[in-house]
């Protein structure tokens, strides 16, 4: 009876202490979570309390944690024309005729490397910046064959990532790209995705991570309450373990990275809906063509970034004013009004490029071709350089700017041998087969002619390719609206109207036709969508085309 009492007071007693130490760990993290959102010079007088305040803020998990939510921008990388990229940095003291400012050192030691020779290539190269996470590039290349490329610019390390051949991406309304890579988890990834509509409220995600070294496709049905005329556009946001993109013309589209089943979530932002006219077309569109720019149809005046942990979006309310929105346990809350002043001209007429919040916290902003920026403590605005390009025509910066930070950790690109999906030619073979017994019998495909998850997909596009048969034996595949400047480069063969390499973007319909053979067909659909991927990059989104 002794010997059970001993126990149970023995049991209590480990019970308690594990309490205790939970109730600890639950403090620390409370008091972590306060830190992390501290800035710098707050969080170096906290080292002055004790040695042990001192010995917790100096350790790498906390360092590497609180560095990886304080990145400072260093500069930007934009594209000057089809197939060259610069880096500018943010000068000290800022002189918008300043030219010396295009390399930058770096504060950990290494130095950026300039000019990117070694990628431009021959002048029939394509060679475009989509984006950047955590210190990598993410750039894209339509020669020899269509890849992606990682691209570490303060070593010169890449890592080339080839696309699958996809022979159901006929996008007809838009295209975006996604990268991320997180330098601070146990297993250092990067993440590619690109995304594109394929028709009758579906789009498609093709998404690869260096942890498995391939491409993964899935398809995904646009909920019903989204309007017929959505699309995706801009620049992908990494936040929270999730890719996020604008959705034109209201909300913000998610995609989980994380987890290995792809997640997409739709988030309605409060407010959107009263700056779009009759046509669902932002009022900065209207401004922006009555200022003699050229406009794509889409809005520049929203922006999606980071700020600490919390996604953030910021919209252009007036001629110098912005209204910043947070989104905290999934609700949109408004945090603040922000008033620009002294600005030259209208925000419509540009967009925010990035949200600093350091110590002293900062709007990097551009209006028309110049580049801004704006202290939240003091109110000041400082213009840093101006955008040259060789294409776009007068005052129009079109296509990204993209915001570099640099983490204070060396950087080493995960290089896994990427991996070819072969079922992918096999799949292209039954949509050829498709064509050739449509062409021989209309009847003699029924719904079981294929036994295939995407049956009713093979057929409605075999149907569709059959109707633009000639005798000769070649398929009219598409007739495309698209941008003469980029078409010259892609097709070179086909017929062009007259157009400035240099001008506003010029739109003409082509027709791209196939050689009714395997390898005709499959070609011409990935130079099909290598084109809407180099229009994309180079004017910062997709239009509507005909097919």
């Amino acid at each position: 009876m002794v010997v059970v009492v001993v126990v149970v007071g023995e049991e209590e007693e480990r019970m308690k202490r594990n309490e205790l130490l939970i109730e600890e760990e639950r403090k620390k993290l409370l008091i972590e979570e306060v830190l992390l959102r501290l800035p710098p010079p707050s969080v170096a007088r906290f080292k002055s309390i004790s040695k042990w305040w001192r010995r917790y803020l100096s350790e790498p998990p906390f360092v590497d944690r609180y560095e990886a939510r304080n990145l400072s921008v260093l500069g930007f990388f934009y594209q000057t024309s089809y197939n060259k990229f610069v880096f500018r940095a943010i000068p000290s003291n800022p002189n918008p005729n300043d030219k010396s400012s295009s390399s930058s050192s770096i504060s950990t030691g290494n130095r950026l490397r300039t000019g990117f020779e070694s990628h431009c290539g021959a002048s029939d190269n394509t060679l475009l910046v989509v984006n950047s996470s955590n210190g990598l590039l993410l750039l894209y290349s339509s020669m020899p064959v269509p890849y992606y490329e990682v691209y570490n610019p303060t070593t010169g390390d890449k890592v080339s990532v080839r696309l699958s051949y996809d022979y159901e991406t006929f996008a007809t309304r838009y295209m975006v790209f996604g990268f991320a890579f997180d330098p601070y988890s146990t297993h250092p990834c990067f993440t590619i995705v690109d995304i594109a509509d394929t028709g009758a409220r579906k789009f498609r995600v093709f998404s690869y991570s260096s942890l498995g070294s391939y491409w993964r496709t899935t398809y995904h049905r646009v909920p019903s309450n989204v309007r017929d005329d959505y699309a995706l556009s801009g620049r992908s946001t990494f936040c929270r373990g999730a890719l996020h993109w604008l959705l034109e013309p209201s909300g913000v589209v998610s995609f989980d990275v994380r987890t290995k089943t792809i997640s997409f979530s739709l988030i309605n932002l409060p407010g959107d809906e009263k700056y779009l006219d009759d046509d669902g077309l932002c009022i900065c569109v209207k401004k922006m063509r009555d200022a003699g720019l050229y406009s794509n149809g889409y809005c520049s005046c929203r922006y999606l970034g980071v700020s600490g942990d919390d996604l953030i979006h910021i919209r252009v309310t007036g001629h110098s004013q912005l209204s910043l929105w947070a989104l905290n346990r999934g609700t949109w809350s408004h945090t603040s009004v922000i008033n620009v002043g002294n600005l030259p001209e209208s925000l419509f007429l540009g967009c925010v490029l990035e949200f600093h919040k350091m110590e002293t916290p900062l709007l990097y902003l551009r209006v028309k071709r110049r580049i801004f920026s704006y202290s939240l403590i003091n109110g000041v605005l400082q213009e840093l350089f101006r955008i040259t390009k060789e294409y776009g025509g007068g005052e129009n910066c079109l296509g990204f700017i993209i915001p570099y930070q640099l983490p204070r950790i060396s950087l080493s690109i995960p290089s896994k041998t990427p991996q070819d999906l072969p079922a992918t030619d096999t799949s292209f073979a039954f949509l050829f087969n498709a064509v050739k017994q449509l062409q021989a019998d209309p009847l003699a495909i029924t719904e079981d002619t294929f036994a295939h998850p995407k049956a009713n997909m093979f057929l409605a596009r075999a149907k569709s390719i059959v109707r633009r048969l000639n005798d000769d034996g070649v398929i009219h595949l598409y007739s495309q609206l698209g941008i003469c400047q980029v078409a010259a480069k892609c097709f070179p063969h086909l017929q062009h109207v007259e157009f400035d390499p240099t001008g506003i973007p010029v739109w003409s319909f082509y027709n791209l036709h196939a050689p009714l053979t395997f390898i005709g067909l499959r070609d011409t659909v990935v130079k099909y969508n290598d084109f809407i991927r180099v229009e994309g990059c180079l004017y910062g989104c997709t239009v509507k085309r005909a097919m």
